[in-house]
């Protein structure tokens, strides 16, 4: 009887991955060398450089994971970075045509994908963020979220208070300054010389509401409406002006 012949069955082959740079980074350049030659992971610190982006600091698996900055034609952002996202330290505006003056923001931020950096800006969300507005014509320091100033104080360059309280959020299609009186929502108005001169409710950057327009020697309590006292009120009769609240 003929015998039968044991099929042979050749155990598949199993490679080791061989770490490597993500696909996307293939045409960067890394202290200086192709990223493409570079088959170890990228840990500790470097400098890599792309079409559009440079980036320097701490990396852990690819990705920036500690101090660093990373850097683009619109902005430079340098702190703290988790998995590849900007989340702490300092954002610097360059000029451009459209934005002729340098606006930096401090503090903490929503997670900033690095590599997806365009001209669109990271957004501050937290409670102690410092905004410096065009030029330095003014600066806000206070609790943002997701970009938005909701409380804190409003200064002159020269340091001085213009308001503190919590702010309303302009329309997305507003051509005014992040830094307008629209904003004012309920808090206190300084005068030039540091001295509160109303203290209440606003809209669109004028007295309305209930409020307290001092003068000097005295005060005048009442409800406003566009500006103006409609009818004042007795202190004794005044109520709170709690601040609205806010979306956290």
């Amino acid at each position: 009887a003929p015998k039968l012949l044991k099929p042979q069955i050749q155990e598949p082959q199993i490679q080791e991955p061989q770490a490597s740079a993500p696909e996307h980074m293939w045409s960067w350049f890394i202290d200086g060398g192709p990223a493409a030659i570079t088959l170890a992971t990228l840990d500790g610190h470097h400098r890599v450089t792309g079409p559009e982006l440079t980036l320097e600091g701490t990396f852990a698996d690819w990705k920036m994971h500690g101090s660093g900055s990373a850097e683009n034609r619109c902005f430079k952002l340098e702190g703290q970075f988790l998995d590849d996202s900007f989340v702490s330290g300092k954002c610097t505006f360059k000029p451009t045509g459209i934005r002729p003056e340098v606006v930096c923001m401090e503090g903490t931020f929503k997670p900033w994908p690095v590599r997806d950096m365009s001209v669109n800006a990271p957004l501050l969300h937290g409670a102690h963020c410092k905004v410096t507005h065009p030029g330095g014509s003014t600066r806000s320091e206070g609790a943002f979220v997701r970009g938005r100033f909701v409380e804190g104080t409003m200064y002159h360059k020269d340091g001085a208070i213009i308001y503190q309280g919590t702010f309303r959020a302009l329309p997305r299609d507003s051509d005014r300054s992040p830094d307008s009186r629209d904003m004012f929502d309920c808090g206190i108005l300084y005068g030039a010389s540091g001295v509160p001169i109303y203290e209440g409710q606003f809209k669109d950057g004028v007295y309305h509401g209930i409020g307290i327009l001092h003068f000097t020697g005295h005060s005048q309590r009442g409800i406003f409406i566009d500006g103006h006292m409609s009818r004042e009120i007795a202190p004794q009769v005044l109520p709170d002006v709690p601040p609205p609240p806010y979306p956290r």
